[in-house]
């Protein structure tokens, strides 16, 4: 009885750990291998505005080590990738659309592009920790009373 309740138990945590990785990640990936640590590049994003006005927007990435950078947005307000600067930027809405390079930086190379929202509205890991919490305990109130109900579903021994 205890094994399956720890397979369960297993079972539960290894949703939740897939609920939290869910999220509205870009796919941009972070690459300064070879590149000097420190090294600024400017990165050209074509943005999209709802009224259709399409406008370049420069970011200034810097290299801080071999797989993290600090992108910089005009304004100088920093982050710490493409999805934290959709999720904390003052300059775009989520009905704006970014053409952003596949990579960064990408220093000109083709890399590819993916169009994503200008802003994400709200903070998606918590909404998804929610629902993982909420599930969790749906989960354990579910034990609790299926092994009340089984105890008593039990015959009782006879005092005689």
């Amino acid at each position: 009885m205890l094994v399956r309740g720890a397979r369960v138990l297993g079972v539960v945590l290894m949703s939740l750990a897939l609920l939290a990785a869910c999220g509205t990640s870009t796919g941009v990936a972070v690459n300064c291998q070879g590149l000097r640590i420190g090294s600024v590049y400017a990165e050209p994003i074509l943005v999209e505005h709802e009224n259709g006005h399409v406008d370049p927007l420069i970011l200034t990435v810097q290299c801080t080590s071999s797989d993290e950078v600090q992108i910089r947005d005009p304004h100088g307000k920093t982050y710490h990738d493409i999805d934290d600067f959709r999720a904390h930027n003052d300059l775009l809405t989520a009905r704006d659309t970014m053409d952003v390079p596949r990579r960064i930086p990408s220093r000109g190379a083709d890399v590819g592009v993916v169009t994503v929202s200008g802003h994400t509205s709200g903070p998606p890991q918590t909404v998804w920790w929610l629902i993982g919490g909420a599930v969790l305990l749906a989960v354990v109130a579910g034990v609790v009373i299926w092994r009340r109900i089984r105890r008593q579903a039990r015959p009782q021994p006879d005092d005689d």
